[in-house]
C-alpha cells in the first residue's frame, strides 16, 4: 500500500495495470519463473478468455517437487540395476 490507507485507497490505484495471465500449456518452470520474477502471489491460468485456475506458490512448488522426486526414484532404479 505504500503508507496509503487501507480504508481510503481502492484496488484499482494498487492493482497491475495489466494482468498476466498463462495458459494450461504453459510449462512450470515458466510459471514458475513468471511468479517469482514478477513477485506475484498468484498466476491465473486462462483459457479462451475464461480463468480455468488460480496457481499459488504451493502449487507450483508441489509440482516441481513432484517432478524431482520422479527423477530421484528413476535414478535410484538407474543405479540398483
Amino acid at each position: 500500500l505504500h503508507e496509503r490507507s487501507t480504508y481510503a485507497t481502492t484496488v484499482k490505484v494498487i492493482m497491475c495495470a495489466k494482468l498476466l495471465t498463462v495458459t494450461q500449456s504453459t510449462s512450470v518452470d515458466d510459471g514458475f519463473s513468471l511468479r517469482t520474477d514478477r513477485h506475484l502471489r498468484y498466476l491465473p491460468v486462462v483459457e479462451y478468455g475464461k480463468l480455468v485456475r488460480l496457481f499459488s506458490i504451493g502449487d507450483l512448488l508441489k509440482a516441481v517437487m513432484d517432478d524431482q522426486r520422479k527423477l530421484i526414484d528413476q535414478l535410484q532404479q538407474y543405479i540398483a540395476s
